[in-house]
C-alpha cells in the first residue's frame, strides 16, 4: 500500500471514530436538529397528512425519536412510529466527513465538498423518511391518508423493507457514494488507480 493511501486511511478512520465517539457530547444538539428538520418538512404531506418528530420516551441505543402520524381527514386517527436520528442522520454524516476531510485535495475543495455532502447526506435523509410515512399512510387502514397505484406502492415497500432498513447501505455505503459524486473529478479518480495499481505491484513484489 501507497503511503498516500495509508495516509488517506488512517486520516478518514481516526476522523470517523473520533465523530462516532462525540455522540454522547453532540448528540442531544443534532436530535434536536433533526427533528427541526423533519418537522419543518413534513408538518404537512400533501395537504392529507402531518407528520411531527418528538423525543421517543425512554430513549434507546439506537431509536430516540417517535414519529406521530396523523391523518387529517379522521379526526382522531394517528399512529405512532420509531426513528433514529443517530443511525439516519450522524452516522453518515460522521462518515462523509470523515472521507472529505481525508481526501489530499486543496481545502478549499474539501469544504465546498463537505458542505456539498452534508447537504446531499440530509436530502436524502429527508428523502428516507418521505418514503417511509407514504408508505405508512398507504396501508389500506384507519391511518391510510394515501391510495397510490399499485406498482408505486410494491417499489415504496421495497425501498422501506430492503434498502432503507438496512443500517449498512443507508448509513455506511450511502456515504461512500456521496463522498465520491460530490468531491471526486477525473483527475482525483486517475490519481486513485494509480495508488491502486502501485498497491498491486507492490503486493505482487513481496
Amino acid at each position: 500500500m501507497t503511503k498516500s493511501a495509508l495516509r488517506f486511511l488512517v486520516i478518514a478512520l481516526v476522523a470517523y471514530v473520533g465523530l462516532a465517539l462525540a455522540w454522547p457530547v453532540v448528540g442531544a444538539g443534532y436530535r434536536a436538529f433533526y427533528r427541526g428538520l423533519c418537522n419543518t418538512a413534513f408538518y404537512s404531506v400533501a395537504g392529507r397528512a402531518s407528520v411531527s418528530f418528538r423525543p421517543l420516551n425512554p430513549a434507546g441505543d439506537v431509536m430516540d425519536t417517535e414519529m406521530v402520524l396523523v391523518n387529517k381527514s379522521l379526526p382522531g386517527a394517528f399512529g405512532t412510529r420509531p426513528a433514529s436520528a443517530r443511525y439516519d442522520g450522524y452516522i453518515p454524516s460522521s462518515l462523509v466527513c470523515a472521507l472529505v476531510l481525508a481526501t489530499p485535495v486543496a481545502w478549499r475543495r474539501r469544504w465546498i465538498g463537505l458542505v456539498g455532502a452534508l447537504f446531499t447526506v440530509h436530502a436524502f435523509v429527508l428523502f428516507r423518511r418521505l418514503v417511509s410515512i407514504v408508505n405508512t399512510l398507504s396501508q389500506g387502514d384507519a391511518l391510510s391518508a394515501f391510495d397510490p397505484p399499485g406498482w408505486l406502492k410494491a417499489a415504496m415497500s421495497f425501498l422501506v423493507e430492503h434498502v432503507f432498513a438496512s443500517v449498512v447501505a443507508c448509513s455506511f455505503i450511502l456515504p461512500v457514494f456521496v463522498w465520491m459524486v460530490v468531491l471526486m473529478r477525473g483527475a482525483d479518480w486517475e490519481r486513485l488507480q494509480t495508488m491502486v495499481l502501485e498497491s498491486d505491484s507492490g503486493l505482487k513484489d513481496t
